[in-house]
This record gives structure tokens, C-alpha cells and sequence, in this order.
């Protein structure tokens, strides 16, 4: 009786798997692209040129199939940023990432990102939800997306890193 009051203390005793996973969350900072955001790994870096320009792409990704974290930064020409981007501006983004992401767009609306005007949107794409905030600051263009389950857009680990991003300059 006694082994199985001892069994019993350790099971509850023991970590649950979703604490677990709060525990593992850890700050990511690139001063190289200016910003800071909470995230349950250390992400993949891949830079990539735009076109013909001089404008640079680097993504940072955490893919764990049904679940994935991206920050997107993009790098204009100096002086070629939005000196001041409004809805016009920020839904051409978000069309661009529907149609580069083959998603259809479910909703978008204008967000403060960061501290800063911005847009929310959410895209699906089968039993898919991209969740993304976008917004600029100078000559950068940086866009957050957590891709989950449909249903989970505003779930906890959504939030978190979607609430945990700020741009450092």
C-alpha cells in the first residue's frame, strides 16, 4: 500500500508535458536585424537577395511540422523603407505572402505590431492557420507568423510569440 501512495506522490509530482514546453521559451535577439522575440527553440537563419534589388530577405524558422514560428526581416535599399506605411501598404504585403504562401486569406484588419501601425492577418491553407503581423520601421519590413492548427490562431504559444516580438534599434 505504502509503494503505491509512494508511486502515486511521484506521478503527480512529476511535470506536466505543456510545462515542459513553457519552460524551454527562451528570448531571441538579432541586433543585426533589430528585434527580439521569445521562441521554444534556437531558429534556422537563411538570408536570400530579392529579385534584382538589393533588398535582403533573412528568415528565421522554427518548423515542427504542424506547428512553425517565422520572423521575416526584410532589408530595403537605404532610404528606400515606407516613411509612412498605411493600409494600402500593408495589405500588398499580406497579398504577397497569401499568394507566395498558397494560402487564402481569412481575415485582415490594422494592428498596433511592436508599438507601431501594422496589419494582422490570418491565411488557411487545408487544416492549416498562418497567423501573421507585419509591420516597418526605417528601411525594414519585419513580419511575425506562427503557423498551428486551424482553431489554435489565438492559442497560448501563438500569443506568446506573436506578443513577445519588439523591434531594438
Amino acid at each position: 500500500m505504502r509503494l503505491i501512495v509512494a508511486f502515486i506522490l511521484a506521478v503527480l509530482a512529476l511535470p506536466t508535458a505543456p510545462s515542459l514546453a513553457q519552460n524551454q521559451w527562451r528570448e531571441f535577439r538579432s541586433d543585426t536585424d533589430g528585434f527580439v522575440v521569445s521562441l521554444p527553440a534556437t531558429p534556422t537563419i537563411t538570408s536570400r537577395r530579392i529579385g534584382k534589388s538589393n533588398a535582403t530577405q533573412t528568415m528565421f524558422l522554427i518548423d515542427n511540422g504542424a506547428i512553425a514560428y517565422l520572423v521575416s526581416v526584410i532589408q530595403l535599399e537605404k532610404g528606400k523603407g515606407p516613411k509612412k506605411p498605411d493600409d494600402a501598404y500593408f495589405r500588398n504585403l499580406v497579398k504577397n505572402y497569401v499568394e507566395g504562401s498558397k494560402t487564402t486569406l481569412r481575415s485582415s484588419r490594422a494592428a498596433t505590431v511592436a508599438g507601431r501601425p501594422g496589419m494582422e492577418a490570418i491565411s488557411d491553407v487545408e487544416t492549416s492557420a498562418h497567423v501573421l503581423d507585419l509591420t516597418a520601421a526605417g528601411d525594414r519590413v519585419y513580419m511575425t507568423v506562427f503557423v498551428g492548427p486551424k482553431g489554435d490562431e489565438n492559442g497560448a504559444d501563438s500569443t506568446r510569440f506573436r506578443g513577445s516580438f519588439k523591434i531594438v534599434e
